[in-house]
């Protein structure tokens, strides 16, 4: 026989009446609850991740351990996740409901709606695996030698404009890009900031007052991602 399992006073928790919510209520008192006091990491874990289960299947979630595992990233046995039930049961936060329909039923609108969450949680991982590879990108940018005459603390602030945009300088342009605001020389501080504050992603030659270089002022090398394939190269002019 199937079962599923609710939140006790669901309606506490709940934000939309209507809908699938995007977001519940998470209330303080619930760290001195009895089945918060009483409970272990795990029971805490599935307390928790039961609030965000309910929102997610109107508060009748199928008690099924190979699902539920999957949804919820658990790490523990099948044993473990039925103590951690049966505590939450005997503390009156969660109820355990026995249904009559036909099981097989049930696994198939149980899985129906399985599959946005777990194309979510993939979502979520890819999500991760991407911050994580830029982040590495600007730790390796950042731990480039420093070029002769280059502006270190500027230099820093110019990877950290191009993290915060989500374009990371990679590797293979970290020394073009160093060369490039080196030789702004005395105003490698003043050319990042014109950048950041115009969001180019490039370095630039200063703007004069009115626009216009003054006659004498030979071109000052610039550099900017290249249109074709968003590599980072250096360019001389404007």
């Amino acid at each position: 026989m199937a079962s599923t399992l609710s939140v006790k006073g669901w309606d506490r928790f709940q934000h939309y009446k209507d809908r699938d919510p995007p977001w519940v209520k998470l209330y303080r008192d619930l760290l001195t609850s009895e089945s918060w006091l009483l409970g272990t990491d795990l029971s805490r874990l599935v307390q928790v991740a039961s609030i965000l289960l309910a929102a997610r299947y109107q508060n009748a979630i199928p008690y099924r351990w190979d699902m539920l595992r999957k949804v919820t990233h658990l790490e523990c046995t099948e044993k473990a996740f039925h103590e951690a039930v049966r505590h939450l049961h005997s503390t009156q936060f969660l109820e355990i409901h026995e249904l009559t329909s036909d099981p097989i039923s049930l696994v198939q609108d149980a899985s129906a709606v399985l599959a946005p969450c777990l194309h979510d949680a993939r979502t979520e991982e890819r999500r991760g695996e991407e911050s994580n590879t830029e982040e590495r990108r600007g730790e390796r940018a950042s731990a480039a030698p420093a070029l002769p005459g280059l502006d270190q603390a500027v230099w820093t602030r110019w990877l950290a404009y191009r993290q915060k945009i989500k374009k990371p300088i990679k590797p293979p342009s970290v020394e073009a890009a160093q060369k490039a605001l080196a030789a702004f020389g005395a105003d490698q501080a003043a050319v990042v900031e014109q950048s950041i504050a115009q969001g180019w992603q490039g370095l630039f030659a200063l703007k004069r007052a009115n626009g216009i270089h003054p006659a004498d002022e030979q071109p000052t090398r610039t550099w900017r991602p290249s249109a074709e394939d968003d590599e980072e190269i250096p360019h001389v002019g404007r």
